[in-house]
């Protein structure tokens, strides 16, 4: 069985099937008490997350309750399409301040990133030791020239990867520039 809401006003037309048990458990209940029974579906993110249901028995009887139905559904759907907006804009803004700290090649900081890690780290123990490796990849410019630089790519990913598996989890690691990477591990003496 579905409950199925057919209704025509002026501009207004409505002719949709809602799996019964997904809405309304006890709906059969619900039909022999009432009159009429409104189901309007909810949406977030283009999927439908719930239903409104309104309940009364002259809802289709009186324009103006059903109206207020479908006001109320309405706001509730733009505060859902609200939080969306919001979700996705606090995603794009996250991802966002990565690209200014994180080097799109090596997926490890750059430069910005890694004073700001460092600072962090600092300003967070007075007496902090750390472990500071710095290094140059030899013969960058010869790869290049004689493989091509799709190639050069992946030597200074394999770099970086090494980098990163060296400095653990507490450790941060940076590409400085074209092929100079550095290390800091902090240790407790």
């Amino acid at each position: 069985m579905t409950a199925h809401v057919i209704r025509t006003w002026s501009d207004y037309s409505y002719n949709i099937n809602y799996p019964t048990k997904k809405v309304l458990p006890n709906l059969n209940d619900l039909i022999k008490r009432y009159n009429t029974i409104m189901f309007c579906p909810l949406h977030f993110q283009e999927h439908v997350i719930g239903y409104y249901a309104a309940i009364a028995d002259d809802l289709l009887v009186n324009p103006g309750s059903f109206y207020y139905v479908q006001r109320l559904v309405e706001s509730i759907n733009q505060a859902l399409e609200n939080f969306r907006i919001e979700y996705l804009l606090r995603n794009a803004n996250n991802e966002l301040s990565l690209t200014h700290l994180i080097d799109p090649l090596t997926n490890i900081y750059n430069r910005k990133g890694y004073f700001e890690r460092i600072n962090e780290l600092m300003l967070g123990n007075e007496k902090c030791n750390v472990i500071l490796v710095s290094c140059d990849m030899d013969r960058l410019k010869e790869i290049n020239d004689t493989y091509g630089h799709s190639e050069g790519d992946i030597a200074i990913k394999a770099v970086a990867d090494a980098i990163k598996t060296g400095c653990g989890k507490d450790g941060i690691c940076a590409r400085f520039g074209g092929d100079e990477f550095i290390l800091t591990v902090p240790y407790n003496t």
